[in-house]
C-alpha cells in the first residue's frame, strides 16, 4: 500500500509505526489493525481496548506535546508527539485523521489517504 498512496514511503512508514505504537492497552487487552481502500482512499485504522481518552480532551489530541490527563496520571511514558506526527504526515499527503474514544474503554485512530491515480488525489502523478 505504501507505493500506491504516495512516493514518500519513509514518511508513510513513520505514520504506520506511530499508529502501531501501543502504550495504552494493558495485558489482556486487544489491538485491531485495519487497512482498506474505499472511495479512492487508503483507510488505515488502529483500535485498542486501552484507557481511552476523556471526551473533553479529544479535540487536543493532534496538538504537539498534548497528553491526555489519564495517561499522565497513570505515568504512561510519552512525549505527546505520536498523534501529532500521524496527523501531520496524513495532512501533508492530502488526507485526514480522526480519533474516536470512550474513556476507560477504547480508542480508534483512523487515517484516510488519497490513492494515486484517483481524481483529485494528492500525490497523483
Amino acid at each position: 500500500m505504501l507505493d500506491v498512496v504516495d512516493r514518500n514511503a519513509n514518511r508513510l512508514r513513520t505514520l504506520i509505526g506511530d499508529l502501531l505504537t501501543v502504550k495504552f492497552t494493558c495485558g489482556g487487552g486487544k489491538v485491531s489493525v485495519r487497512a482498506d481502500a474505499q472511495d479512492g482512499e487508503a483507510v488505515l485504522s488502529v483500535s485498542d481496548t486501552g484507557i481511552g481518552i476523556p471526551a473533553t480532551e479529544q479535540e487536543k489530541l493532534f496538538q504537539r506535546f498534548f497528553r491526555a490527563s489519564n495517561a499522565t496520571e497513570q505515568a504512561i511514558p510519552g512525549t505527546g508527539l505520536g498523534l501529532t506526527v500521524v496527523h501531520t504526515i496524513v495532512a501533508n499527503h492530502g488526507g485526514r485523521t480522526e480519533v474516536s474514544s470512550e474513556e476507560g474503554r477504547d480508542t480508534t485512530v483512523t487515517a484516510w489517504l488519497p490513492l494515486t491515480g484517483t481524481d483529485g488525489g494528492a500525490g497523483s502523478p
